[in-house]
């Protein structure tokens, strides 16, 4: 009769000890939280500047308590602020609103949330770049550095031509001047009907006879 009247009182034996062993998950306060030793070391890790040592000692407050939300809080700073690991930093922002959705820093936690949102979208590509894109982006950069490289050629090429283009102008306008007047002037071509007409003309009167002076 005492074993058939056992089973019930061994069952809730068993729960009260998995309760105390962390097995269940347990209603502490903020102020347990506070008290947990791993987290106390967390926050000595963070005041001598050791936020990795100090994200490992958090990361074991949360095995010991899942539902630590300070803990989390306290993690997800860490991981913002100090590793630049965003996704990890929401994911402990996040789990902090589920399990303090009425806390006075829940405000706060939000704008951490979309800040690191915002972090992460930076990162985002538009698409996938594959090894065919990649190969033509190469080629397209090499192409346009040689586009340059010629384009600057020409136009030390064009400078260059313009200072000396006045030289050789002055040296032409030089020679010009500098050469020898002709002699004679340049006989032009009288048309043959001219001659002809003056052949063909009448003799004019005689001049009267001048006065001779004896």
């Amino acid at each position: 009769m005492r074993l058939q009247a056992n089973p019930v009182r061994c069952a809730l034996f068993l729960l009260l000890v998995m309760g105390l062993c962390g097995c269940l998950p347990s209603g502490h306060s903020p102020l347990d939280e506070e008290k947990e030793p791993h987290f106390l070391a967390g926050k000595s890790r963070v005041n001598t500047l050791d936020y990795q040592g100090a994200i490992e000692c958090f990361e074991k407050a949360l095995e010991a308590n899942p539902r630590s939300a300070l803990a989390h809080f306290e993690a997800g700073l860490l991981y913002e602020k100090h590793k630049m690991d965003h996704a990890a930093a929401i994911y402990h922002f996040e789990r902090f609103l589920e399990l303090r959705p009425g806390s006075g820093y829940a405000e706060v936690v939000r704008q951490h949330i979309l800040a690191c949102k915002q972090e992460l979208a930076k990162t985002v590509s538009l698409g996938p770049v594959t090894q065919s894109l990649q190969r033509e982006f190469e080629q397209l950069t090499q192409q346009n550095k040689v586009l340059q490289e010629e384009v600057a050629m020409w136009r030390a090429k064009a400078r260059t031509q313009g200072t000396a283009e006045p030289i050789r102008t002055e040296a032409a306008s030089t020679r010009n001047t500098a050469a020898p007047l002709p002699l004679y002037p340049l006989r032009r071509s009288v048309p043959r009907h001219h001659s002809r007409t003056r052949a063909t003309l009448p003799a004019g009167p005689e001049q009267p006879p001048g006065k001779y002076i004896s």
